[in-house]
């Protein structure tokens, strides 16, 4: 399909910020870009799955420099996490405030160049035009922005404070556009930390994102959900699994009959551990990362709670969330065994504090037994040999600052 002129000019634009800026390289070709159709974007704005929806008129009236730049700032919310940083402030506190962290960093970092072009120079906010000072975090500046009531319209989108704007679409799980999930968005950040800890051949990388870099590789930020999606992936290849002459290959000429690819939905039992040691907060953190991950690998999740015997069975995470009883013992040999018989599971993922016995034999199911914070293996019975044993660490989720 022939590309648009301006679809021409933003490949420009990425190629020129690749080519000045190569420590975010990775982080740039990882954008997606759409066409902006309501009419309600009049620059760029980027949601919290990397999807950057765009003003024709804008990028046609601006300069490949400024293109290139706006896409740095875009890009520079999803690296400092102003998603999950600043989700708790309003919208437009949120937006201005991310936006003067950033820029102001952003004219340091092309102040060894010719600096920010002119155009972005008009129409970015920086600290001083607010009556600011340079060179503090995103969260100070929205809190003067709020207590000096600063009223100036931003439009970043979701990746600036998290919340869904009128243009963006559903997020990629739920059928929206393709883009990155907040798991592969994790990853991703990783990769770009090392690249840029590295230091090899990646140009003169700015203070702040080194520092970011080395704070987020000495950072062990809930490891368990990689480990748990390796795991899980290692039978898996995430998308289509199959084929079968049912659905035929649509690229092929009329004349070639070939199968298509099909999915498989994998079928997945989680049970939580309802004994009176376990923490309720703690439950419910990990229910809700589990739930994202099984709906990003299409799966079909069916939770448990008990133990001694199972108390609740729910499809639904918010009525078992509701539901869930227990609080007594704890005997999840008991429980792992009547889930493994219940239905013909592919997975089945224990939430437990670990102060349990587990099924000698082998389960159907390949059993995963996540630890919560740090439980205790000193009473009842070590995980067999043939499980696969995951630490859960469930901390207060304080994204890394970019100074």
């Amino acid at each position: 399909m022939t590309k648009t002129k301006t679809e021409k000019r933003l490949d420009v634009a990425v190629a020129t910020l690749c080519r000045d800026k190569p420590y975010i390289i990775k982080g740039v070709l990882s954008l997606r870009f759409y066409k902006d159709k309501t009419g309600l974007v009049k620059t760029m704005a980027t949601d919290k799955y990397w999807r950057t929806y765009y003003s024709e008129e804008f990028v046609s009236k601006h300069s490949i420099k400024t293109l290139a730049e706006v896409i740095y700032h875009e890009l520079c919310h999803l690296i400092f996490e102003h998603f999950i940083r600043l989700k708790d402030f309003d919208s437009q506190v949120a937006n201005l405030g991310g936006d003067c962290e950033i820029n102001d960093q952003l004219r340091k970092d092309y102040s060894d160049s010719k600096g920010l072009s002119d155009e972005f120079e008009s129409l970015a906010i920086f600290p001083e035009k607010l009556g600011l000072p340079n060179e503090k975090l995103a969260e100070y500046y929205c809190r003067e922005i709020e207590k000096q009531a600063i009223k100036v319209k931003c439009q970043c989108g979701s990746c600036a404070h998290g919340k869904k704007e009128e243009w963006e679409d559903d997020s990629p799980s739920d059928g929206g556009k393709p883009g990155i999930s907040e798991i592969e968005g994790n990853i991703l950040l990783d990769e770009i930390a090392k690249e840029i800890a590295s230091g090899k051949g990646i140009g003169n990388c700015p203070g702040n994102l080194v520092r970011w870099a080395g704070e987020r590789i000495k950072s062990k930020r809930i490891p368990w959900t990689t480990i748990l999606k390796k795991k899980l992936g290692a039978r898996i290849v995430q998308g289509m699994h199959n084929y079968s002459y049912m659905n035929r290959e649509r690229k092929l000429p009329p004349d070639f009959y070939f199968p298509g690819p099909i999915s498989y939905t994998f079928k997945v039992g989680v049970i939580v551990d309802t004994s009176g040691s376990m923490e309720a907060d703690d439950i419910g953190l990990a229910l809700d990362v589990i739930s994202k991950l099984s709906r990003e690998m299409n799966f079909d999740v069916t939770y448990y709670a008990g133990d001694i015997g199972i108390a609740t069975k729910e499809k639904n995470l918010s009525k078992f969330k509701k539901n869930i009883r227990g609080g007594g013992g704890t005997s999840m040999e008991n429980v792992i065994v009547k889930v493994d018989r219940d239905e013909d599971f592919d997975f089945i993922i224990c939430l437990t504090d670990g102060g349990t016995y587990y099924p000698e034999k082998r389960t159907r199911a390949d059993l995963i037994v996540a630890i919560i914070n740090n439980g205790s293996e000193s009473y009842g019975g070590s995980i067999p040999k043939w499980a696969t044993r995951i630490e859960v660490k469930i901390v207060e989720n304080r994204p890394l600052k970019p100074w």
